[in-house]
């Protein structure tokens, strides 16, 4: 499978374009790397691929044809900030449910803890949070992930133990990912290629 991003752009209203003519693709099985300092819009042309947020300009494809609007979307977003993405009425079981079965070993390998899923948001922390929003995208129906700078609110031995679980779970999968950051030596050491958006971004 092939998810494109073809000549992409992007403005706020009465503002100037905060990238412009983008290119970006990335195939089953390929990490491809999202480099940019902060301001260069990484986090809006994640949203943009994975169908959150629309482009001034250009267009987004899957296998040629435009994203899905309705059921279960196959390019997944995880969030820099998961409680944006995790209902804060709902327990943590429920969260996870939303997306499949729950696989106990993928959730045990991550750092899941059982009792955490009888739990509400707001009970545990931001690290505790990012793993069920990693944990919640890596099941059958998801053919590409968009990680948008997952990593940077965690501790290194937090960070070490998700990346691992996310790269051997594409691996085994087949799964395309774009891992968006601003780390540059942790794309080098993750990625099969690398897309610097600041090189990219000229308008």
């Amino acid at each position: 499978m092939l998810l494109e991003g073809k000549n992409l752009s992007f403005k706020y209203k009465n503002t100037d374009y905060l990238f412009e003519n983008i290119n970006i693709s990335v195939e089953s099985g390929e990490i491809v790397g999202l480099v940019a300092k902060s301001g260069y819009g990484k986090s809006t042309l994640s949203k943009i691929l994975a169908g959150y947020e629309t482009p001034t300009k250009g267009q987004v494809l899957l296998n040629g044809k435009k994203l899905p609007n309705k059921g279960y979307n196959p390019v997944q977003l995880i969030y820099q900030h998961p409680e944006k993405s995790i209902n804060p009425r709902m327990k943590m079981r429920d969260v996870l449910l939303e997306a499949g079965p729950i696989d106990y070993d993928l959730i045990k390998a991550i750092g899941i803890e059982e009792d955490w899923l009888t739990r509400y948001p707001l009970e545990l922390s931001g690290g505790e949070l990012q793993r069920f929003s990693v944990a919640r995208v890596l099941n059958e129906k998801t053919k590409f992930i968009i990680a948008d700078e997952i990593s940077t609110m965690l501790d290194v031995i937090t960070q070490a133990q998700i990346w691992n679980v996310i790269i051997e779970f594409v691996n085994k999968r087949n799964i395309g990912l774009v891992a968006v950051t601003h780390n540059k030596h942790l794309a080098e050491k993750i990625c099969n290629r690398i897309f610097y958006l600041e090189k990219e971004n000229r308008g």
